[in-house]
């Protein structure tokens, strides 16, 4: 066997040991606040355009996964929310309100 191909499926397999071995990380929550761009026809996902989120990511528009279909329950798109990002396999919207619209100073 080609020692080049050995070593390459050697260090596959190294890596794919490693991979398997390492615990998956505990879940955690975020608290976020931003304004619902859209909302999945199906409430699987949506898109929020979100502040900065200490400790996790800056602030951007990015589309979540909804942990159910009921965390999205009489939000619209334009909806200012703040609400509970659940990271573990990805990101997750857990929970979600709406805001009190600031009065006009």
């Amino acid at each position: 066997m080609n020692p080049l191909r050995t070593r390459l499926c050697g260090f596959v397999l190294f890596a794919f040991l490693v991979g398997c071995t390492t615990e998956p990380r505990a879940a955690r929550d975020y608290d976020f606040a931003g304004k619902v761009v859209t909302i999945a026809a199906d409430k699987s996902t949506a898109t929020i355009d979100h502040e900065a989120i200490p400790g996790l990511m800056k602030g951007m528009t990015m589309k979540f996964r909804l942990a159910n279909p009921e965390v999205v329950h009489d939000i619209q798109p334009g909806d200012a929310v703040t609400g509970k990002l659940r990271t573990q396999d990805g990101f997750t919207i857990v929970s979600l309100a709406k805001t009190p619209a600031e009065k006009s100073k």
